[in-house]
């Protein structure tokens, strides 16, 4: 299940724009390291360059946090090493110098889509939540000000993230 997981968020970063090459699947980059190499991960990745890199992430991902990484479990990692190392480095570049792809490795957070009010769930729980969350008890979902708010906006094909104009940058 957790590779179904990765595999969806892979989609996520690629196509929201989280790497510099936005998406990262169109990007002349991704499609040289894919040139560089004789294989992909499996089947499903040589469908279109997008499920590739979703499985590249997810053997990045592992690569990351696995002492040893993916050479530890499969002894023919250097026929699609290129293009995940590739995933790899983009990963490290989005994170500006800290991996995305490796929880606990970001020194501080600071790019946030802004989070939305709960949402109800059926006519019940209106009242249930009503009587939880009293004014004076409400959590606060508010930004810290050193967070810089990122607006997701369609643009064409794919969906990007923009910074909103005066926001606080560090």
């Amino acid at each position: 299940m957790i590779q179904v997981i990765i595999h969806e968020v892979a989609h996520s970063l690629d196509l929201h724009g989280a790497y510099k090459d936005k998406p990262l699947s169109g990007s002349d980059r991704m499609w040289k390291a894919y040139n560089a190499d004789p294989n992909t991960p499996n089947e499903y990745s040589k469908t279109a360059m997008v499920e590739n890199v979703a499985e590249q992430t997810m053997i990045a991902v592992f690569n990351e946090i696995v002492p040893g990484g993916f050479g530890t479990i499969e002894p023919e990692w250097k026929k699609i090493s290129n293009q995940y190392h590739f995933v790899q480095e983009e990963g490290k570049l989005a994170g500006k110098g800290n991996s995305i792809f490796r929880p606990g490795s970001s020194e501080k957070c600071t790019h946030k889509v802004p989070s939305t009010k709960p949402v109800n769930m059926n006519a019940n729980s209106k009242f249930r939540l009503k009587r939880l969350v009293s004014a004076r008890n409400k959590p606060d979902i508010t930004l810290r000000r050193d967070i810089i708010p990122i607006e997701v906006r369609a643009e064409g094909e794919h969906t990007n993230c923009a910074h909103r104009e005066g926001d606080v940058h560090m």
